[in-house]
């Protein structure tokens, strides 16, 4: 996987998300709230950076 990006709309924000796999092939996903980071998770959903 070169990686994924989804998008959606909720409530009139625009929600992001872009997985993608690191040089060691563990997945993260990153999320983006109207384009601004929010946070990344691993692929166990546990947060790694806010």
């Amino acid at each position: 996987m070169n990686g994924a990006y989804a998008s959606r709309t909720k409530d009139g924000n625009r929600l992001s998300s872009c997985a993608y796999r690191d040089i060691d092939g563990a997945l993260h996903t990153d999320y983006y709230n109207s384009g601004v980071y929010s946070h990344t998770e691993d692929a166990d959903g546990n947060l790694e950076h806010a």
